[in-house]
């Protein structure tokens, strides 16, 4: 297993496991206190790239494993020599490397003001996957 970050790796993501979606929509299927709500689901805690590889190398062993880091301006330089070819899909792959690129955070404060307790994260997830 080799691992790749774009850039830094600082750039932070909101996750969500699969348990924890579970979880919530058990909670919530037969309460009329959250009918007709919306909410977004996510981890309590936001990850790094950094930190999301961090801990695949802690769960699988893999510490010797390298870490390619490719600098933000190659694949940028190759999407934009890309649109003088072929300009829609360049559109695509710019737009798919602003997503990997930029923090991607979102807000989870209203699900947590209902006092649903999350308890799932990236660690225990994968932890759990893996046994």
């Amino acid at each position: 297993m080799v691992f790749y970050k774009i850039g830094s790796g600082e750039q932070c993501l909101s996750l969500v496991s699969v348990n924890n979606v579970v979880d919530i929509v058990a909670t919530c299927i037969n309460n009329p206190l959250f009918f007709n709500e919306t909410f977004i689901v996510k981890d309590v805690e936001d990850c790094s790239i950094n930190r999301i590889i961090s801990t695949f190398k802690d769960i699988y062993l893999e510490h010797r494993k390298p870490v390619f880091q490719i600098p933000l301006c190659i694949p940028g330089t190759v999407f934009k020599l890309l649109g003088l070819v072929m300009p829609e899909k360049a559109k695509f792959y710019e737009y798919q490397l602003k997503k990997i690129a930029d923090d991607n955070i979102y807000s989870g404060s209203r699900l947590l003001t209902t006092g649903i307790q999350l308890k799932w994260n990236l660690g225990n997830t994968v932890n759990k996957t893996v046994e």
